[in-house]
């Protein structure tokens, strides 16, 4: 990839086919936007104690135990979150309800405003590659067909 062997990828590219949820690894969510009214709900300052912080979501026990019913019972907001993702993983469905306008909102396709999360059953890992160009990005996309593609940025 060129001369500076700082910027050439060392470790290479992990390829999930299975349902994942993709995270930054480190830190939590700041803000995430309904797609249905827009409204931006801040997440900072809550506890990321169970779920955020990088934290492995392959592990659902006691997922299938959640229903929608539970969300309004939480303390936060992020623990509603925190709950669908758990439930997302283990189930493939999940939905949050929106603090704003109320209306059940699927997991996935809610806007994690620093792309903190994304959802879905395909995705690449690259470790310590260079930044992605917005070209390749583009490129990605085009080859899988149309498929919605969400870019997750982060570091250890």
């Amino acid at each position: 990839m060129g001369e500076n062997p700082d910027l050439d990828p060392s470790d290479g590219l992990a390829v999930h086919t299975r349902r994942t949820a993709f995270d930054a690894g480190q830190g939590g969510p700041e803000s995430v936007t309904c797609p249905r009214c827009g409204a931006t709900t801040e997440l900072a300052g809550e506890d990321y104690a169970d779920g955020a912080d990088g934290a492995d979501y392959e592990d659902a026990a006691g997922a299938e135990d959640r229903s929608e019913s539970d969300e309004g019972a939480a303390d936060g907001v992020w623990d509603r979150f925190a709950a669908a993702i758990e439930v997302w993983h283990a189930t493939g469905a999940a939905t949050v309800a929106c603090p704003a306008c109320a209306h059940p909102v699927p997991l996935a396709d809610w806007t994690w405003n620093d792309d903190c999360f994304a959802f879905g059953h395909l995705g690449f890992e690259f470790w310590n590659w260079p930044e992605f160009t917005s070209g390749f990005r583009a490129d990605i996309a085009r080859l899988l067909d149309g498929h919605r593609t969400a870019y997750v940025w982060g570091k250890f």
